[in-house]
């Protein structure tokens, strides 16, 4: 793994708000929140933030998290583009979306580059 950084470049959009933001992290810090999303959602009480950069430079963070007894799982994303951007969007997630998402990290984590997307449930 690198130690210098590695610049991610996220966008969030719901419907008619988006927006995108970059920042650095550290692919070992990427690859800890792809493992904690294997299974995810275990349980109810099921949580799993990723936090990147800071609002001053440029901010990346999404938390899952369950919602209800049967499973169901959303994610909450912020992304904040200094000086003046900053958009929070929430959505419903399903359980293959998510481990869609947990494989395409985990082989930017092996090379060091690619694409990772999370898409939201429909409807």
């Amino acid at each position: 793994m690198r130690d210098d950084g590695t610049l991610i470049w996220a966008t969030v959009a719901k419907g008619s708000f988006s927006g995108s933001a970059c920042t650095y992290t550290q692919l070992e810090h990427l690859a800890s929140f792809a493992s904690a999303l294997n299974g995810f959602p275990v349980n109810v009480e099921a949580r799993c933030t990723y936090a990147a950069g800071s609002e001053e430079i440029g901010y990346v963070e999404l938390a899952l998290f369950c919602l209800d007894h049967a499973g169901h799982a959303a994610v909450s994303a912020t992304i904040a583009d200094p000086p003046c951007l900053k958009v929070t969007v929430g959505f419903a997630v399903e359980a293959a979306s998510i481990d869609e998402f947990r494989a395409q990290l985990t082989e930017i984590c092996q090379t060091g580059h690619g694409k990772a997307t999370l898409l939201g449930r429909l409807g």
